[in-house]
């Protein structure tokens, strides 16, 4: 799992793509801090990537509800 921490994200983001592996952006419906349709938008930019919103989930989804 890949943390996004910093404003610095965008080339994590091109380094997952280049590499060919399937990329799940999981998301809180109730995370206090969303950014409207960031995983979507990633996810319909690069053919690997699949935006996943989990309803219960909130900021802290990976620690709450772990797969």
């Amino acid at each position: 799992m890949i943390a996004v921490r910093s404003s610095d994200w965008q080339p994590a983001v091109e380094q997952l793509a280049c590499s060919r592996v399937p990329v799940v952006l999981a998301a809180g419906a109730r995370d206090p801090i969303p950014v409207p349709n960031r995983a979507a938008e990633l996810a319909r930019r690069h053919p690997g990537f699949h935006a996943l919103a989990h309803q219960e989930g909130d900021h802290g989804l990976p620690l709450t509800h772990p797969a």
